[in-house]
């Protein structure tokens, strides 16, 4: 059954800021905070600018954030306790490996 959005209905939880299913990294021009990384961390191998060092950490700063939102708003949106454990067990092995 699809939604009735004229009657007022949908799948939308009223009253929640984030939408379900919107676990997309990528940025408004279609390169993703990933790739901005890993292009700012191959300038700073070639030249090892402290200009070239402070994009490469605001890029990497700026996936970190946008991988962290994600993970949360996918917590927040898991519907069973075996899709909650499987994030929490990866976000386990995330804490170990550093």
């Amino acid at each position: 059954m699809m939604p009735d959005y004229d009657n007022g209905t949908s799948y939308a939880r009223r009253g929640e800021h984030y939408v379900r299913g919107h676990y997309s990294r990528a940025n408004g021009s279609g390169n993703d905070s990933y790739s901005e990384y890993m292009d700012s961390k191959q300038s700073y191998r070639s030249g090892k600018s402290e200009d070239c060092k402070r994009r490469m950490l605001a890029a990497l700063e700026e996936h970190m954030d946008a991988l962290t939102e994600e993970l949360g708003e996918m917590s927040k949106d898991a519907d069973c306790r075996e899709e909650r454990e499987t994030i929490s067990r990866y976000i386990d092995k995330l804490r170990k490996m550093m």
